[in-house]
């Protein structure tokens, strides 16, 4: 490795042994701040290389720019609590509805006993 100014240098070897045809080999583990003007690829052997691309795999722990990770956090820590504030909903409902039926069962006793 290389380290400039504002930037480095990375070499990335791979070693891999291609059958006959066309053959698409992928690199991953890079930085999510990699300039894709910057990729150079190169090999030894009787093949060709008939071109490079690159491509962010945002869904990956490893290429995910922090901003984009923060984002992702915030969004499974906000799950969580929505979650946790329906589950308390339901318990408050249930809750209400015994007493409700606490209620109606307290009347009618009371209805009970004043007609006898």
């Amino acid at each position: 490795m290389t380290v400039f100014l504002n930037r480095a240098q990375v070499t990335r070897q791979v070693k891999a042994q291609l059958n006959a045809g066309k053959t698409s080999l992928i690199v991953g583990g890079l930085t999510s701040t990699l300039d894709p003007q910057s990729i150079q690829v190169s090999g030894k052997g009787n093949f060709i290389i008939l071109g490079t691309s690159h491509q962010q795999n945002y869904l990956s722990e490893l290429n995910m720019p922090k901003a984009l990770k923060s984002l992702k956090d915030s969004v499974e820590l906000l799950q969580k609590q929505v979650q946790l504030e329906q589950s308390q909903k339901e318990i408050l409902n249930k809750e209400e509805q015994m007493l409700m039926s606490n209620q109606k069962m307290v009347a009618q006793t009371k209805i009970l006993r004043w007609r006898n």
